[in-house]
């Protein structure tokens, strides 16, 4: 079940140290001693007053506990890395030791394998990393995103494609899955179209129909701008596949701003991200968009067209995203083959969604972190009043995100 809000705290604050106190000091044996420190660099200002460099140590001597604020060095592990970019590894809950790997191997291909320095390592005692990998998960379910939007912006190096959307509309972020992840995503979302009864162009509802598309809703990248984009507490409004066939007619010039009237609220309202999983040439069917036009708040007339569009080329791997106030288009695939792709869209918390996650299993919920929780609609106001009233802890909750 999803962990309550009450519940969760940030990475490095001291509810966090607590959690990470109460854990080892009921679990580690009276036979067991180790010692690591993690130190976090570029932390926000909110939980570090010392140049953004915040550290912690475990240590356990036969048992006897001890966890506090502060870096030693003489340790069995020491690691140490931005926070920033340790946030989505220590919000990631591992099913298995294979999942684990796979985790690892796209941090380290998003991030560079140069951003986690580690030195030493945790005695060979039996039971020790199956103890601390529990450790690991039962932090990963209770710990949440860096609220400070703005700080995670500059800290992933996104400040400009943040301005892009806003200016242009849209953004390309290059290298955003390995062709590793991005195979098997293709391969899944075909798997899920042929499996619908009878087959379609599209595999809707994946939130629930698949891990990888989970751990794929939860790129830090893109979470950071469409939290950015709007607003902190936003939903998954839609997740789903779609597959087009060469000579396939496009769509029309259009906004996702559906039954949105004009003009369009001077804040952003949904945001459309699409994944490339093949390379996005001129002639692969790509998506036409309008440069600036999120910036009209307005839909596009009947009379206009996209004959000045840009047509969106990206790698193999890549994102694109725009602001569904952005006029776009979907052009026809003229080289032989079909196009699959992901598209997923993240709305503003008030907004009703065209997915609803509210029946999720608990089982998807207790093997992710508290910000997948937040995108399938479970922390928010909405659809949650019963016989007694309303949920007034989410109100207030969902009040403060609004706000921010």
């Amino acid at each position: 079940m999803a962990v309550e809000l009450s519940d969760r705290v940030e990475l490095g604050s001291p509810g966090w140290l607590d959690l990470t106190r109460n854990f080892l000091e009921q679990r580690v044996p009276s036979d067991t001693s180790f010692s690591l420190c993690e130190v976090y660099t570029g932390a926000p200002p909110h939980l570090s007053e010392t140049g953004g460099r915040l550290a912690w140590t475990a240590q356990a001597d036969q048992g006897r506990v001890e966890v506090g604020f502060g870096e030693h060095t003489n340790v069995d592990l020491h690691i140490e890395g931005p926070y920033d970019t340790i946030c989505p590894l220590a919000t990631s809950v591992y099913d298995t030791d294979a999942e684990q790997r796979q985790v690892l191997r796209e941090h380290a291909h998003v991030f560079g394998r140069a951003a986690l320095t580690l030195r030493g390592e945790l005695p060979q005692t039996p039971g020790l990393l199956e103890l601390l990998g529990e450790m690991h998960n039962h932090l990963a379910r209770h710990t949440i995103n860096n609220p400070d939007v703005a700080h995670r912006l500059k800290s992933l190096d996104l400040q400009d494609q943040a301005a892009e959307i806003e200016t242009q509309g849209y953004t390309i972020l290059e290298n955003a899955l390995s062709e590793r992840t991005t195979d098997a995503l293709r391969e899944a979302i075909v798997a899920e179209i042929e499996s619908n009864d009878p087959p379609s162009q599209y595999a809707a509802m994946l939130l629930e129909r698949g891990r990888i598309f989970e751990q794929t809703a939860l790129h830090p990248w893109v979470t950071a701008l469409a939290e950015h984009t709007v607003g902190r507490g936003c939903l998954l409004a839609q997740s789903i596949g779609i597959r087009r066939q060469a000579g396939e007619p496009g769509l029309p010039l259009h906004s996702d701003y559906n039954l949105i009237r004009e003009p369009f609220p001077p804040y952003g309202m949904n945001l459309t991200t699409i994944w490339a999983l093949e390379d996005f040439t001129l002639d692969s069917g790509p998506t036409l968009i309008m440069p600036g036009t999120n910036q009209l708040r307005r839909h596009p007339t009947s009379e206009e067209h996209n004959g000045e569009a840009t047509k969106i080329v990206m790698p193999k791997g890549s994102v694109a995203m725009w602001d569904g106030a952005t006029w776009h288009a979907q052009s026809v695939r003229e080289t032989p083959g079909e196009r699959i792709t992901l598209h997923n869209t993240y709305s503003r918390l008030i907004l009703r969604t065209y997915d609803n996650y509210l029946g999720i299993s608990p089982d998807i919920l207790e093997r992710n972190p508290p910000a997948f929780t937040t995108l399938c609609g479970h922390d928010d106001l909405f659809d949650k009043n019963t016989y007694r009233g309303p949920d007034y802890h989410r109100l207030v909750h969902s009040a403060q995100l609004f706000e921010s």
